[in-house]
């Protein structure tokens, strides 16, 4: 099995929400060392950067220079959705990444010993 093909199928442990709704930093979304050292892994969902969604080729023809609510009414509901879908994944992809390397690194903290 190849290293990315091995990336792609672990899954990332169960997340912690440590902070309570209202508090200043409600949102954080927490992995803690699997080992019960005491380190974590943050991460803010709300201060992603959602980029541009890109639309199917059959959307965007219609752009001379239209509103985009005249753009979107040229989409499928399909298309809109697969969209959406596929920017969503490929954040959730990139946070995955970010988090299954930071626990990685850690795990080597440990098996160095130093923690």
């Amino acid at each position: 099995m190849s290293a990315v093909q091995e990336q792609e199928r672990r899954c990332l442990p169960q997340p912690e929400f440590p902070y309570p709704l209202g508090h200043v930093k409600a949102g954080t979304v927490r992995w803690s060392c699997p080992l019960g050292c005491g380190r974590h892994h943050d991460e803010y969902p709300g201060l992603d950067p959602v980029g541009p969604i890109v639309l199917p080729g059959t959307c965007t023809e219609a752009d001379g220079g239209w509103p985009l609510s005249e753009v979107l009414i040229t989409c499928t509901d399909a298309e809109l959705s697969r969209a959406i879908t596929a920017s969503a994944t490929a954040r959730a992809d990139a946070r995955n990444a970010r988090v299954l390397a930071a626990l990685d690194g850690h795990a080597q903290e440990h098996a160095g010993g130093s923690s």
